[in-house]
């Protein structure tokens, strides 16, 4: 039955604004593309086209189909698959940037079989579904001109993806992931500057000259071959001629091939953080450590109607995996700054396709962009859940208690599981001085003013959970 959907009750994706096929909207919980007019034959013909069935069939893109609902100033609508919760691009670790990277080129390997491509393949075309990576633009799907086969994303990708794998790749993760922030993409002159240092004693003009001059060759597979004939000479004409019979100007399929050699040989060095180890003690082979603790506030979880769960400081998510296993809920979002913990999770669940979303982000001081949504709003779930983490806030970083605590309850729509250490910085064996402010009930007072506390339990000597509810 088609309905007309009233505009004052939808919300527009922010990062959907530049594209020129339509707008991302959401409504009621559903997820909507509408579709500018001019385009609805396109968009048409491609959902009903082999090629997005097979990529959907891969697990490639989002299920999408025409919707038969309306809404005016669109010629169509696009009703897609909703990926719960949607990380981007620099809230990724190196392999999740990595498998992003590959996944676009698989996705033009595949369309190129049916003479498309993909016209851009910035990182926010890219959506993470717990731990599948998803390529998400309908609208950049285009037909291959059928006179040249260049990739006309072939820049794009190599700045969005190949030079901040690279980066990443010598252990420079500060400079890798501010390049995902989508502000700018990294120059080539840059990047030629980073990997060869003795170019930094070459002028800057130089520098950008020879960079740019790398890129002629592959930039001339994006045009069409009427357009070059028609630019060059006479003599430029032939010898155009006699390049391309002999198959020595670049191609999409070449493209593609080399490119995904090149993104495979990239890895990342070993590398161990202060925290990455942190929850060793807890994995046993296969399986993972049950402590009286961990079971407490299990059974604490099963005793509320609880679907989702976000774990901030979730180091290599132990407990989270003990969530999925032991309670009623079916996804949780694993919040951690440590990249090495993070990008553990990642490639260990992507292989079982457990319901956790890794996310590389500090929730206290996240980075942000003008135009994405705030993380708290994209990752909040039915509940929220901090252990042993306020006490580093608090103590070593300090952050006064509302502002944590405002922070923690903004990932929840309901209830949080917050641990207070009452011991503070305390190993077990020795700590450092405790201010005399530090106590229980000074904890349990800001958190009722923020929260109704339904629940205090001491679990340990130096662990003590509060459950509250959001006011």
């Amino acid at each position: 039955m088609t309905k007309e959907i009233d505009s004052d009750e939808i919300s527009f994706a922010n990062l959907s604004a530049v594209d020129d096929v339509g707008d991302v909207f959401l409504w009621r919980g559903r997820l909507f593309r509408g579709i500018n007019y001019s385009y609805g034959d396109k968009i048409k013909a491609l959902l009903s086209s082999d090629m997005v069935s097979k990529l959907i069939d891969c697990d490639m893109f989002p299920n999408s189909w025409i919707s038969d609902n309306k809404l005016h100033d669109y010629e169509l609508l696009v009703e897609h698959e909703k990926i719960l919760n949607v990380t981007y691009p620099y809230e990724w670790t190196f392999s999740m940037l990595k498998d992003a990277a590959l996944l676009v080129l698989n996705i033009n390997s595949i369309t190129q079989e049916f003479n498309f491509q993909t016209k851009d393949c910035h990182g926010f075309n890219v959506v993470f579904d717990n731990c599948i990576p998803k390529f998400v633009d309908l609208g950049s799907l285009e037909k291959l001109d059928t006179a040249r086969s260049g990739w006309l994303a072939y820049e794009e990708f190599i700045r969005w993806y190949y030079y901040p794998l690279y980066v990443w790749s010598t252990g420079n993760e500060f400079m890798a992931r501010r390049a995902q922030l989508g502000v700018e993409l990294m120059p080539h002159h840059s990047y030629l500057q980073y990997r060869y240092p003795i170019s930094r004693v070459v002028k800057n003009n130089y520098v950008r000259k020879v960079a740019d001059n790398r890129f002629i060759r592959n930039k001339m597979a994006c045009v069409s071959e009427k357009r070059i004939q028609e630019k060059m000479p006479k003599y430029g004409k032939k010898i155009f001629s006699v390049l391309n019979a002999l198959r020595i100007l670049p191609n999409h399929r070449q493209q593609i091939t080399k490119l995904k050699q090149k993104i495979n040989k990239i890895n990342k060095k070993k590398s161990k953080t202060i925290w990455s180890n942190y929850d060793d003690i807890y994995f046993k082979e296969r399986d993972i450590l049950r402590t009286k603790r961990f079971e407490r506030i299990l059974e604490l979880v099963n005793s509320y109607e609880i679907e989702s769960i976000t774990d901030l400081g979730c180091n290599r998510g132990a407990f989270a995996e003990l969530l999925l296993e032991r309670t009623c809920v079916n996804n949780v979002v694993c919040i951690d700054s440590d990249e090495v913990a993070v990008d553990g999770i990642y490639n260990r669940v992507k292989k079982s396709k457990k319901k956790i979303t890794p996310v590389l982000s500090n929730f206290v001081s996240p980075f942000t962009t003008y135009n994405g949504d705030p993380p708290h709003e994209r990752l909040k779930s039915d509940a929220v859940i901090s252990l042993a983490v306020t006490h580093h806030l608090l103590l070593s970083q300090k952050f006064s208690i509302n502002r944590v605590l405002e922070i923690i309850l903004s990932y929840s729509s309901s209830l949080a599981f917050i641990e207070f250490m009452p011991l503070g910085l305390w190993d077990g064996v020795r700590g450092q001085e405790i201010p005399s402010w530090y106590t229980v009930d000074w904890f349990r007072e800001a958190l009722n003013l923020q929260a109704e506390v339904i629940l205090e339990e001491k679990l340990e000597e130096n662990r003590v959970i509060f459950v509250a509810r959001k006011k």
